[in-house]
């Protein structure tokens, strides 16, 4: 049997600015400046479909043709934004710089009452070097500098502050009626909950920084050091399956405070025909949660098998989604270690011995630990690039240190419930009574122990080098008449990843915030080599 499903979508982006500036030099070396503005920008969706669960031959291509069950979708949602700002600033002889900025916006995915936020910053900076006092010869530029200031966030899905509804299932439609004639009835369900008091999330940022050149610009460092205290942070609250309802209701239920430092090196030589630049950035953050919910409850996240196996676990005091997990210490190998052991009673030979941590006599969730979360101790980067003549060399490695990475991957492929899938082929060498030896526990397709609980087996040190991107070009000039210049290159991006991570890709980062640094089967970059030519006319 065929089956044959259309969909054609359009969006439409309109966005409109309008900017009014001021510009003023005085006399004694002062400046000022202001800037008024407006912002709008309004996004529509509109999708429609259609399908048919029936067709005589995969030959035929159209909705028409077919004989099952015909259905029909569409969508149309718009979403807006729109801003009022101004800036002003002030400069004296370039050695005194002062500058405020001040935004409304407003955003269509609040409610009425609370569609509007206002935020604003201040920052101020000093030019030590340029004062009459200040004699330092192979320093070229000293600036020390602090800003302030607050900024909003509306990331998140329209429509959140109503509740919705859904009818378009067949499976929600109820036969009524008498054996012989049952007329259909259209049922409706409510897909979430209305979060009517949603507002904006804000963030509010001091930064403590310092920018040095020296040694004829040769030498540069830009180090800055932040705290960040985000307030009424919207996030999404876990709600029981049995509830029925399908999207996590939106609340401002948290604040966070984030620490951190940003540190920028860099070197360059441009005094002879071998020209290049080194460039190094390292930055290192922490975080706390401050408040959570109404009563500082915990959340849990990062599930990996349905809703039932939560990885990470968000409670006041503690950094963002650390991971909680039972504790395993090694493989059991004969009867005796698991009556020895007293707390695992459905275990045999060859499952994974969990740890009672808190020495109860009973195996359950009070024995978690929390072992560290995705955020690394350290994210760095190196970028170098140089030119001899003609020839011109990129080179950029990126890492990070210290992250943790939950191998979700490997949870789903050693799994044997359930119906048939693809398995890992770390299972041929799986725990046996002639292969002892083994770190992988037991086949099993009841799995009574359950070894695929979260613990820290499945954990992983997602630290990792990679070579992001490599290229070299050479430039040939005035080829002929018309053409000033052809450019040729060569190179590679994601072409090699350092890692001890056995999951797919290392930097993965785009899950939600209480779920950061699980793995549940994302696709990995692809290693992409090029070869091009540039032309200037």
């Amino acid at each position: 049997m065929a089956d044959l499903s259309e969909t054609r979508s359009r969006t439409t982006e309109n966005v409109w600015n309008n900017v009014v500036e001021y510009n003023k030099s005085l006399e004694g070396g002062h400046t000022i400046t202001a800037l008024i503005g407006t912002s709008l920008e309004k996004r529509i969706f509109q999708s429609t479909g259609g399908s048919n669960n029936d067709f005589p031959s995969n030959k035929l291509r159209s909705l028409n043709a077919g004989i099952g069950d015909a259905n029909s979708s569409g969508s149309n949602v718009t979403s807006t934004i729109e801003s009022i700002f101004g800036q002003a600033g002030y400069n004296y002889k370039d050695k005194y710089l002062v500058q405020g900025s001040i935004r409304r916006d407003g955003s269509s995915r609040f409610g009425s009452g609370n569609r509007y936020g206002t935020f604003s910053s201040v920052s101020l900076g000093w030019r030590i070097s340029e004062e009459s006092f200040f004699n330092v010869p192979f320093i070229n530029d000293l600036k020390p500098r602090f800003s302030i200031g607050t900024l909003g966030n509306q990331n998140i899905s329209n429509f959140l502050f109503i509740a919705t509804l859904s009818s378009n299932n067949s499976a929600l439609n109820y036969p009524l009626g008498g054996a012989q004639s049952q007329a259909v009835n259209v049922g409706t369900i409510n897909r979430s909950l209305a979060s009517t008091d949603i507002k904006w999330e804000e963030s509010n940022t001091m930064n403590y920084g310092v920018d040095l050149q020296m040694f004829e610009n040769r030498i540069g460092i830009i180090f800055d050091y932040f705290i960040t205290e985000t307030t009424d942070m919207l996030v999404g609250v876990p709600v029981p399956a049995t509830s029925g309802i399908i999207v996590d209701p939106i609340t401002n239920g948290g604040n966070m405070e984030n620490k951190g430092w940003e540190l920028t090196l860099s070197y360059r030589n441009s005094e002879s025909d071998f020209k290049y630049n080194i460039s190094a950035n390292l930055a290192s953050s922490e975080n706390k949660v401050t408040k959570l919910g109404f009563q500082d409850e915990a959340f849990v996240d990062g599930f990996v098998i349905f809703d039932t196996h939560p990885t990470t676990r968000t409670e006041v005091g503690g950094e963002i989604g650390r991971f909680h997990l039972f504790k395993t210490n090694g493989i059991f190998q004969t009867e005796e270690e698991v009556t020895e052991h007293g707390v695992q009673p459905n275990a045999v030979p060859g499952d994974l011995r969990f740890v009672d941590t808190n020495g109860d006599g009973v195996l359950n969730d009070d024995d978690k630990q929390f072992m560290g979360s995705g955020l690394p101790d350290l994210e760095y980067g190196l970028t170098f690039n140089a030119s001899f003549k003609n020839f011109d060399f990129t080179l950029f490695f990126q890492g990070s240190s210290g992250n943790q990475i939950y191998n979700g991957t490997n949870v789903l492929l050693y799994r044997r419930q359930g119906d048939a899938k693809n398995f890992s082929a770390d299972l041929l060498n799986t725990w046996n009574p002639s292969n002892t030896g083994s770190s992988i526990p037991r086949v099993t397709t009841q799995d009574p122990n359950r070894n695929i609980r979260p613990s820290d087996y499945f954990l992983e040190d997602g630290s990792y080098l990679r070579v992001k991107n490599i290229q070299l070009g050479y430039t040939f000039n005035n080829i002929v008449n018309g053409i000033t210049k052809a450019r040729i290159y060569a190179g590679a991006e994601n072409l090699l990843t350092i890692t001890g991570y056995n999951g797919f890709d290392p930097g993965l980062s785009n899950y939600p915030t209480f779920a950061r640094g699980v793995d549940r089967g994302l696709y990995p970059l692809a290693r992409t080599y090029l070869l091009g030519v540039q032309v200037t006319f």
